[in-house]
């Protein structure tokens, strides 16, 4: 396949200066070349380079090359599809109109549809390799407990459509309503509870940079922000906007994106903050009206759009090298080990491939693995000497935890 060359239209360039920096951080985003003028809506990005799309008429568009080209692919449905999530590099899920679901267990070369209820559904996210969300109407959230296998109806006490979930935790997680609610749930997701948040309008995404620090966005530039898990949402400052604000993310605690746009206008809006959703600046891409955002690292997003719209970011914010806090300490089984042991990681959300770093008492790094086995680690003695070592376990976005291990 001869590949297409993009163009290369830089429709937006932010520049931010971090206060623990001396540098100037930058975010660049560049226009896309994708093949269609359909709607789109939906992003899920695996990898830097590896990202699918999905929007209206049941497209569904993949890339492998950094957004250089797209390729369609066929979806089994026409509906429109809202959302998709992968929670690794092969399993996926797609969700939209008229209860219209489709999953992919080999990166999207074969999509099937699956049969579950006749409401619209808005977004789908797991929330690591077995446990997964679909939000849609009439107060549905939907839930799975084996990576989408089966899945069973929450009990949400509300007929408000729903639009997003977030979890910050196993048990505590956010639901955004279409009537300005947001729901919380304690264990897990089975029950959900309304919370107060001073607007009646509809609250597209939230999400957390900690357990206590969370921000919604929503239709008529709602923008709210907590720092007490969602007891309380105050306004934040930024230039007023009656913009549709329809997604967000955060690469780290302190740099996010919020993507959106004028909805009679069908232009775009991009706003930015660097201080954790304190502050808000807005910038014009000069696109039609954008959808989702995802991230697939610190330094590589993408975000899409009306009329076939891809736009591609490039920053260079370290998250690795940033932000060291709130680090999980992984165990290992066996501990010691003579032969190998097993690190388990199925309950976190995997973005691309695992690398499993291994350093000896002086600091030396001794072995580097990277697998797309994405529910566990087995580390294996070979030819690894007896003693103490450390390991370092990464997915292509973020540092999933460390530990130590014993071999005797």
């Amino acid at each position: 396949m001869t590949k297409k060359t993009p163009l290369m239209l830089i429709v937006l360039c932010i520049a931010v200066f971090n206060t623990f920096k001396t540098e100037a951080q930058t975010a660049t985003w560049t226009l896309l070349t994708s093949g269609t003028t359909l709607n789109l809506l939906g992003v899920s990005a695996i990898s830097d380079d590896t990202c699918f799309v999905s929007g209206a008429s049941g497209k569904i568009m993949k890339t492998t090359d950094g957004g250089l080209t797209w390729v369609s692919q066929t979806s089994s449905t026409s509906q429109i599809l809202y959302g998709l999530d992968f929670y690794n590099s092969t399993n996926g899920f797609a969700v939209g109109d008229n209860g219209a679901l489709v999953k992919t267990t080999n990166g999207g070369t074969t999509w099937t549809p699956v049969s579950i209820t006749s409401e619209s559904l808005r977004s789908v996210r797991f929330t690591n390799t077995t446990t997964g969300f679909i939000t849609g109407n009439n107060g549905l959230i939907l839930k799975t407990i084996n990576g989408g296998s089966t899945w069973s109806t929450t009990s949400t006490g509300t007929s408000s459509a729903i639009y997003s979930t977030w979890f910050t935790s196993s048990t505590m997680g956010y639901a955004g309503c279409f009537d300005g609610t947001i729901l919380q749930t304690t264990d897990g997701g089975n029950n959900w509870m309304p919370t107060t948040t001073g607007v009646s309008t509809q609250l597209n995404t939230i999400c957390f940079t900690s357990a206590t620090t969370g921000v919604v966005v929503g239709a008529s530039g709602v923008v709210r922000r907590t720092t007490n898990s969602g007891a309380t949402w105050s306004t934040v400052v930024m230039t007023s906007t009656p913009d549709f604000l329809h997604s967000q993310t955060f690469v780290n605690s302190n740099y996010g994106f919020i993507t959106g746009g004028n909805i009679g206008a069908n232009t775009g809006l991009i706003i930015s903050t660097t201080d954790g959703g304190l502050n808000w600046t807005s910038y014009l891409p000069g696109t039609p009206r954008l959808g989702n955002v995802d991230f697939s690292s610190a330094n590589t997003g993408y975000a899409v759009g009306l009329n076939g719209t891809i736009l591609k970011c490039a920053t260079n914010v370290g998250i690795l090298e940033n932000e060291n806090t709130n680090v999980e300490t992984l165990s290992a089984y066996p501990n010691p080990f003579t032969n190998s042991t097993t690190i388990d990681i199925s309950k976190f959300k995997i973005n691309g491939d695992i690398s499993c770093e291994l350093f000896d008492i002086s600091g030396k790094l001794v072995e580097k693995t990277t697998s797309v086995q994405q529910d566990k680690i087995i580390i294996e003695k070979k030819s690894l000497s007896t003693g103490t070592y450390f390991f370092k376990i990464t997915d292509s976005k973020k540092l999933i935890g460390t530990g130590k291990i014993i071999i005797e």
